[in-house]
């Protein structure tokens, strides 16, 4: 995922689907899903100049970003 705008047009699809699918047909999917699958992981990663070690060859590239090392 590139940003989490990506984030925002999941919801909006999900709102969609939900609506076009119906309640009832939504549960089905809820019951198979809960049966079918285990576990599903999300991680969410984040960057930032005081959190991260870069390498050096990043600093050039953005500068205001990264500031000083």
């Amino acid at each position: 995922m590139e940003s989490l705008s990506a984030v925002d047009g999941m919801h909006e699809n999900g709102r969609k689907f939900r609506e076009a699918v119906g309640e009832d047909q939504l549960d089905v999917v809820r019951k198979s899903l809960s049966a079918a699958v285990e576990i599903s992981p999300s991680d969410l990663f984040a960057l930032g100049p005081e959190i991260s070690y870069v390498p050096d060859s990043w600093l050039p590239s953005s500068p205001d970003f990264w500031g000083k090392k």
